[in-house]
């Protein structure tokens, strides 16, 4: 008998796909944790996945500039 294994599906969620992680500390003027507060709210999303976004799009952008 032949058991074959399923490749694993890509992750569907940051939180799936990021499972090393370590904390990062901002400091953020109040107003605007707030309006990000509301922003993440509105889209359904956490903060954490609107900052890791954000950071993994500018280090992206930023690869090739900088050597």
């Amino acid at each position: 008998m032949e058991f074959k294994v399923k490749p694993k599906a890509a992750p569907s969620t940051l939180k799936e796909a990021v499972r090393d992680t370590e904390r990062l500390s901002v400091d953020l003027p109040k107003p605007l944790k707030r309006d990000l507060k509301r922003v993440a709210v509105d889209e359904g999303r956490t903060i954490s996945e609107i900052v890791n976004e954000l950071i993994r799009d500018y280090v992206q952008s930023h690869k090739n500039t900088n050597k």
